[in-house]
């Protein structure tokens, strides 16, 4: 596990009461670990559902597991302010639009969207 993914895990497991293959007795959450979410670069993280948490901490475990406890909605994605995967101190590359026009091209290479 990455980034202290072990100690987010030990949350989850102390809040719900239940291990990893178990589900809590209302049905609503169960705890599968895995070994890749491919995404390392915004660990530690979790998978809920359809979405991802990211770059969590204990105390943000916990308050997202609160609030789905009590029906709330959760924001998913980076939890702290890094957007996409880049680097937590900021974009270091392209950092300027790029002009495709003045980038050359084959001649005679078809566009894939035009069939």
């Amino acid at each position: 596990m990455l980034r202290d993914a072990e100690k987010i895990l030990d949350e989850i497991k102390q809040n719900l009461g239940i291990n990893e293959g178990e589900t809590t007795e209302d049905g609503l959450f169960s705890i599968s670990v895995v070994e890749c979410l491919g995404a390392c670069v915004n660990a530690p993280m979790v998978q809920i559902n359809d979405d991802y948490y990211e770059d969590l901490t204990i105390k943000e475990i916990k308050n997202i597991i609160d609030d789905l406890k009590s029906g709330k909605q959760c924001k998913h994605g980076p939890i702290n302010t890094r957007y996409s995967c880049e680097p937590i101190t900021g974009q270091t590359t392209l950092k300027v639009p790029i002009d495709f026009s003045k980038i050359p091209i084959q001649a005679d290479l078809q566009d894939p969207c035009d069939n």
